[in-house]
Order: structure tokens, then sequence, then C-alpha cells
């Protein structure tokens, strides 16, 4: 893992190595700790650039595959002092962390009425 204050670099063997990382990720939110403004994730040979948000938005949902999430739960459970978001913001957020994806944008599923889920 490469570390500054602007980009932190992961990489993962697979998608399962990534969701058992979120969770333990999970619940984890030190404000004292400024975020970067990027993540670097290789899953695979795929490298992917995620904006600080959209990271947390993955890793919270990766870490309860199949778990729906509702939008101010999401918006709770990532939003910082830094990079606070609020629950009218989460699609906007889920729309770019899905074009971030990639062809990865399917692990990041709708489910009607209720919010987003991870699957996994």
């Amino acid at each position: 893992m490469t570390n500054s204050s602007q980009e932190v670099s992961l990489q993962y063997a697979n998608i399962e190595d990534f969701t058992r990382d979120a969770s333990r990720r999970a619940g984890y939110r030190d404000e004292t700790d400024p975020a970067p403004a990027f993540y670097r994730v290789a899953l695979g040979l795929v490298p992917l650039k995620l904006g600080s948000v959209e990271f947390r938005i993955l890793t919270f949902l990766a870490s309860k595959p199949y778990y729906p999430f509702s939008p101010r739960g999401i918006a709770t459970a990532v939003s910082t002092t830094r990079f606070p978001v609020t629950e009218e913001t989460i699609p906007q957020h889920i729309a770019s962390l899905r074009e971030q994806l990639g062809h990865f944008r399917d692990y990041v599923q709708t489910v009607p009425y209720l919010g987003y889920r991870f699957k996994a």
C-alpha cells in the first residue's frame, strides 16, 4: 500500500479479496487521519482510480454483500468532515462510482424502494 495525503494504492487478487478487506475496514473512520483524495485500486489486472467518497461507498457496500442500504444509511456511514455526504447526493456518487468501476459496475446494484447493495 502506498500512502500519501493525496492518493492511496491498494491491490487485490480478486473481488473476494476486496470484499474481505472491506469487511475489515467497515466502521473505521478516523477523523484525525485525513482521507486521500483518490484511491488506486487494482482488482486482479484491472486498475481503477476512485475518488475518496466513491471508495468509501464501495467499501461500505462491500462490507456486507447483498445487504441493501438506504441512501441515508450510506451517507451516514461514509460522511467525514473533509468529505461530507448527504442522502440527496448518494445517487450522484453511485453514478460516479459505477462509471469509475468500468466493467465492474454491475457489482453495485440498485435495490428498488430500498437503496443500493454490493453483489459479491
